[in-house]
């Protein structure tokens, strides 16, 4: 009578109190570790929702696009520079074709930009895209940091928005105006002004290679 007394007892299942303190138990854990993760997820999402915004919008770019090799420099422009910066001289605006991949994502081969004159005695702002003459070849990068030179003459550092390193210093007469805006697929779209983090160019690169990958 005693031993199936005991097991009786033996074989009873955990109280009702005993159930709820198992169950906060686990609930604690399973809300720590959420909250050790959580971070790290919204890293992820972010990025994944970006890449995802891009193929489905872009739609996996023009077909001409896909003949050319895909990498972060830029092709030279086969324009006439001199007639450039005389048509900015005079105060007009100029539209200029985005070429190679130095600017990706913001500006794409094929994108017609606009690019204003700057006024005298005025400087581009830190964040803006601008258009300078590098021995004889027209760039357009983003202005990431104005230094004072010599005779207070200020030298100007860019780089591309997918580029690996910065640009090396310029000056004030290489200076051909700033771009305003982009036409793609026959919609106008503004140029935002920022200065990238090192974050945001590991994050550019790393698309860029997504993209190479997707379209080789």
């Amino acid at each position: 009578m005693v031993e199936a007394e005991g097991r009786k007892t033996k074989d009873n299942p955990p109280s009702l109190k005993l159930r709820r303190s198992m169950k906060a138990s686990v609930y604690e854990e399973s809300k720590k570790t959420k909250v050790r993760h959580s971070e790290t997820d919204s890293t992820f999402q972010l990025f994944f929702v970006t890449l995802y915004n891009y193929l489905t919008i872009s739609n996996f770019l023009s077909v001409e696009s896909s003949f050319h090799p895909i990498n972060n420099t830029d092709t030279p422009l086969k324009i006439d520079i001199g007639l450039i910066k005389e048509v900015l001289k005079t105060g007009h605006s100029v539209e200029l074709p985005a070429t190679g991949y130095s600017m990706f994502p913001t500006l794409r081969p094929g994108d017609r930009v606009v690019v204003k004159p700057i006024d005298k005695g005025e400087y581009p702002k830190p964040g803006s895209v601008v258009v300078y003459d590098n021995s004889g070849v027209l760039v357009m990068h983003r202005l990431i940091k104005i230094i004072a030179g010599t005779e207070d003459k200020p030298i100007f550092i860019t780089r591309g928005d997918s580029g690996i390193e910065k640009d090396k210093p310029w000056h004030m007469q290489q200076l051909a105006g700033t771009a305003l805006t982009y036409n793609r697929d026959d919609k106008e779209h503004s140029i935002r002004s920022y200065i990238p983090s090192v974050c945001r160019y590991k994050y550019n690169q790393r698309l860029l290679w997504l993209h190479n990958r997707i379209r080789s």
